[in-house]
């Protein structure tokens, strides 16, 4: 099927295509790669080709494979060319009148060079900044609340699109665009799977990453990427501190999820030179948030002086490595404007037990609560962050203690009951 995306120029896919009348051209571009890898010259040769034919009067169809990405952006690079449109405007019209909205970036940004080899008058050279500017996916999140509060007194310029203004999966040109008109030199990425705990959170959380890192090669960003200690929650009965050395070895869909993220960050950004950061941290609490769950039920059990149950292991009480979000937030600063690459860990620096959690929340709440017991038949890896690398290169560390933090959580429980 034909899509129209002005009377007289249109794409679909090119095994479908037979001329209807005279005046009709068929201009199959199957020959390009849709990835990195076309040359300008030959696209500025085939873009010259197709206005002329426009100008001629007669109908053109661009034809691909499917009809969704290279056609689409020769199109708009026509449509760029006959009409005088800026690239961006051009490429909008394209995506809205034919709904297909992954165009490759590779592809569009070698369109967009050959639109400017032939109209130099055309281009629009991206913003330089004489300082950093970062822009954070994922900002509006309980996360990503504490890393804008961190951020916004030191980065004036920092920017934070929200999911709903710009999603990053099926808007990475706008997404470019954005880069391209601010002068953004970091990509701060927190954004969450949509699906946690779903084999849907695998296609979405990785096609949203490649995304965003298509936009970083193409504006040579740096990538700050947030993981968790979760990608190492298959390690049972380990008591020593993991650092930055040990393999990850997740359990579970969202680890596994994490650790496909963490694969594709750091292949990618090793074959294209990327400077990135990859973040480990521990299990987060505090602010405003209401994860873990868990543990806001523990608070909300003690101030209505409910039963509190806690799990018991084969191997004991589940023993957790807990980050307040502030000590998060200052870590992430300290990387962002300290230029540090590579991995980095980021925990509390101990362990603390549920049943030690329950026990501190009800005599902080002067609670009456009784604690009880339920007894699970498997073992759980009570997992610590080994922070040293943190400690000697940023010179970070933890701030706010476990008691500090519920005190805290105590008003927003409260609140809430």
């Amino acid at each position: 099927m034909i899509r129209w995306i002005t009377p007289q120029l249109g794409t679909a896919p090119a095994g479908q295509l037979k001329p209807t009348d005279d005046e009709m051209q068929i201009l199959d571009v199957r020959d390009l790669v849709d990835s990195e890898g076309n040359a300008v010259k030959p696209l500025a040769v085939l873009l010259s080709r197709l206005i002329e034919y426009l100008q001629q009067g007669r109908k053109v169809v661009v034809g691909c494979d499917f009809g969704m990405s290279r056609s689409n952006a020769i199109a708009a690079g026509a449509l760029c060319l006959s009409e005088n449109l800026p690239f961006e405007e051009a490429v909008q019209r394209v995506i809205q009148i034919t709904g297909e909205s992954f165009i490759k970036l590779e592809v569009l940004t070698t369109v967009r060079r050959a639109v400017e080899q032939l109209q130099p008058e055309t281009a629009s050279p991206p913003a330089l900044a004489n300082h950093q500017v970062p822009l954070v996916i994922g900002g509006g999140g309980f996360v990503g609340t504490a890393v804008l509060e961190a951020f916004s007194p030191h980065f004036p310029n920092l920017l934070a699109p929200r999911r709903e203004k710009l999603d990053v999966y099926h808007q990475t040109f706008e997404l470019d665009s954005l880069v391209r008109r601010n002068g953004i030199t970091d990509l701060i990425y927190l954004a969450e799977p949509p699906v946690a705990n779903s084999p849907e959170a695998y296609g979405a959380a990785i096609g949203t990453l490649r995304s965003a890192l298509s936009v970083c090669r193409e504006n040579k960003l740096r990538i700050v990427f947030l993981s968790c200690v979760d990608v190492f929650n298959g390690y049972v009965g380990r008591n020593k501190a993991i650092d930055e050395t040990v393999e990850p070895l997740p359990s579970g869909i969202p680890a596994e999820t994490r650790l496909l993220n963490e694969v594709l960050l750091q292949t990618y950004c090793r074959q294209q030179a990327i400077p990135y950061v990859l973040i480990r941290s521990a299990r987060l609490f505090g602010n405003n948030s209401s994860l873990p769950r868990f543990l806001i039920r523990m608070i909300r059990k003690a101030l209505k002086n409910e039963p509190i149950c806690t799990h018991h292991y084969r191997n004991g009480w589940p023993q957790m490595d807990l980050l307040h979000l502030n000590d998060l937030a200052g870590g992430l600063l300290s990387l962002v404007r300290n230029g540090q690459n590579g991995i980095f860990h980021l925990g509390a620096g101990r362990l603390i037990s549920t049943r030690e959690m329950a026990t501190m929340i009800i005599e902080i709440t002067g609670s009456k609560s009784r604690l009880d017991t339920l007894e699970l038949d498997r073992e759980h890896a009570n997992v610590l962050l080994d922070a040293g690398k943190a400690s000697r290169l940023l010179d970070w560390s933890p701030q706010v203690t476990f008691a500090k933090g519920i005190k805290e959580l105590i008003p927003l429980c409260d609140r809430t009951l």
